[in-house]
């Protein structure tokens, strides 16, 4: 929840009282744990609760700024209003804050006043005002003095000058105050009112005044929504599946393990699971079958993606001993580089990750040198990759081939040969330099 904000209190004696009283009636919230009927939190003709729409409609006339909006359906999460709304003759700031589950009013005003004491009045001459919506305000429980306001209300007085040396109210005009804060509030079931007045001689304006009404509702649960195979946008590619499968004991028959996932309502990704039901499979199976479920994403259509909880899933994930597909490449004929299309491969700043640290520290480069076949999917299958160097040692030989195995998940090659052959099935020369920058 985000702080609130600052709004400074004219100075207007019993007639901004009035006009306050007459403006914030209905500010009235009942406290957490009473039985009677929550009433709503009104600020003049804006209700905590209202979506923005319904508070722009309510301040017809106030020019709003959209400070947030949802990328998905340009749904406004943040807005805000200079002068939008009228106090007791002042023109106030209105910032507005609606998410599904928390949204916020703030009010905000600054001017200047003559003296600390002249801020303190107004301050006070505000909070009562709210008293009449609110009901009794208390000072919370930060350190300082208690003053009372209004019918049965106290707020909390606190007062410094030089640096920082405490000033007692009863003496505030006989110092040299630099800061003066006043502040009261009100807790209700899910909503909350905070107030204060702040008198800093060394900003400009120098009086301020704060109101912020916040509301809030607990999370549902999540939303489950059924596994659909055609909405299924994205698994994980047939090389990285060899690699995750190989040195586990499948079984010899395909096997179906139920998965329940959550799954981002923005990106329609993965973002965790968990096994449903008694364990049939092995720990291992069940290990690849959750890696397999966190590689999938899903189209999102339907589904409100401004909504900030995830969905479940239940997902059959399929695990079967022709994930690991055989090595055996045969008399295949080994393509150069140069005759394929890649349409992805390893970054410059990836190999810079991927460079031994070790190798690095002496100044040692090297090429790693694979065959690889290409899958139906462009992903690649390779053997494990001979080092060619010049000058590193041999205990730098597994830290190279270990880096280059980082790397070759991440080339993805073209549909097709730079010839128009298929390259699915086609075995290539591949190598993986690491270079030392000049």
């Amino acid at each position: 929840m985000r702080a609130w904000l600052g709004w400074a209190a004219p100075a207007g004696g019993v007639g901004l009282a009035r006009g306050l009283a007459g403006v914030l009636v209905g500010l009235c919230a009942v406290v957490a744990g009473a039985s009677a009927e929550q009433r709503p939190i009104r600020l003049g003709p804006l209700e905590l609760g209202m979506r923005i729409g319904e508070i722009k409609a309510a301040l017809p006339s106030a020019n709003w700024q959209l400070i947030s909006k949802s990328a998905f359906t340009g749904r406004e999460f943040r807005v805000v209003a200079e002068d939008a709304l009228d106090l007791a003759g002042r023109r106030l700031k209105v910032e507005v804050t609606d998410h599904p589950y928390n949204w916020d009013i703030g009010l905000t005003a600054r001017f200047n006043e003559a003296s600390p004491q002249a801020c303190e009045q107004s301050g006070l001459q505000l909070l009562a005002a709210l008293e009449v919506g609110t009901g009794p305000l208390s000072p919370g429980r930060d350190p300082g003095e208690t003053v009372t306001f209004g019918q049965a209300s106290s707020a909390r007085f606190t007062a410094f000058e030089g640096r920082r040396e405490a000033v007692q109210r009863k003496h505030v005009a006989r110092s040299e105050v630099n800061l003066l804060v006043l502040s009261a509030q009100i807790q209700a079931q899910r909503q909350e009112v905070k107030a204060s007045a702040v008198f800093d001689a060394k900003s400009t304006p120098n009086c301020r005044f704060n109101v912020m009404a916040l509301g809030w509702q607990p999370q549902p649960p999540m939303q489950a929504v059924p596994f659909e195979e055609s909405k299924t946008l994205q698994r994980m590619n047939i090389g990285d599946r060899h690699r995750l499968a190989s040195g586990v004991e499948l079984p010899e028959a395909v096997v179906v393990v139920p998965m329940q996932c959550q799954v981002s309502r923005q990106s329609g990704k993965v973002l965790k699971c968990n096994e449903l039901g008694n364990r049939p499979f092995s720990a291992a199976v069940s290990n690849v079958a959750g890696r397999y479920a966190g590689a999938m994403a899903f189209e999102m259509s339907g589904i409100d993606r401004d909504e900030p909880q995830p969905v479940l899933i239940d997902i059959p994930v399929r695990v079967s001993r022709d994930d690991v597909k055989p090595l055996d490449f045969g008399q295949a004929p080994v393509l150069p580089m140069t005759d394929l299309v890649f349409t992805a491969t390893p970054s410059a700043k990836e190999v810079q990750q991927a460079y031994p640290f070790k190798a690095l520290r002496q100044g040692v480069g090297a090429r790693v040198e694979t065959h690889c076949q290409v899958q139906t999917d462009g992903s690649l299958i390779c053997l494990a990759g001979a080092v060619r160097q010049s000058n590193a040692q041999t205990d730098l030989v597994n830290d190279f081939s270990n880096a280059a195995a980082r790397l070759l998940p991440l080339y993805r090659a073209a549909p097709a040969l730079k010839d128009g052959r298929p390259s699915a099935g086609q075995v290539l020369g591949l190598g993986v330099q690491f270079l030392l920058a000049e």
